[in-house]
């Protein structure tokens, strides 16, 4: 892993959320196949980077927490979420596809005991732009 840490700014997304947690990956699919399934990406922007959310922890990442995937442009009825400006450890995979790089970097996370214990568990996300991942995790 090649984190670095960097401040992000204050940002207020639209989109849809779920409670769930790490036992049930299968969720994950779901969200992401229910956003493009309503058109919320078209809707929201195609252009404009999507954010894959975990939030409002019961405790790390063994608890329930939110996941949320949205975009930063308002459309009424979705839900609202605003993640304060903080301070960050990142990854930024370049031409990479989410299914090379997604699973394998929070596998890599949960397994290292200095990432873990530098951990806030505040707000964490994964930007989708058009030829980048990034990866972010609120630093204590």
């Amino acid at each position: 892993m090649n984190l670095i840490e960097q401040n992000y700014k204050n940002l207020e997304l639209y989109g849809i959320k779920v409670r769930t947690n790490n036992k049930n990956p299968e969720i994950f699919g779901k969200q992401w196949g229910e956003f493009f399934g309503k058109g919320l990406n078209q809707m929201l922007g195609e252009a404009n980077p999507t954010y894959a959310v975990y939030f409002n922890y019961e405790s790390d990442e063994h608890g329930d927490y939110d996941f949320f995937i949205g975009k930063e442009k308002k459309l009424e009825g979705l839900e609202k979420l605003i993640i304060p400006a903080t301070s960050y450890m990142s990854e930024k995979f370049l031409d990479k596809k989410p299914e090379e790089v997604v699973t394998k970097f929070w596998s890599e996370v949960w397994a290292d005991k200095n990432i873990k214990s530098s951990r806030a568990y505040i707000f964490d996300f994964e930007k989708y732009d058009t030829n980048s991942i990034e990866i972010f995790l609120s630093k204590k």
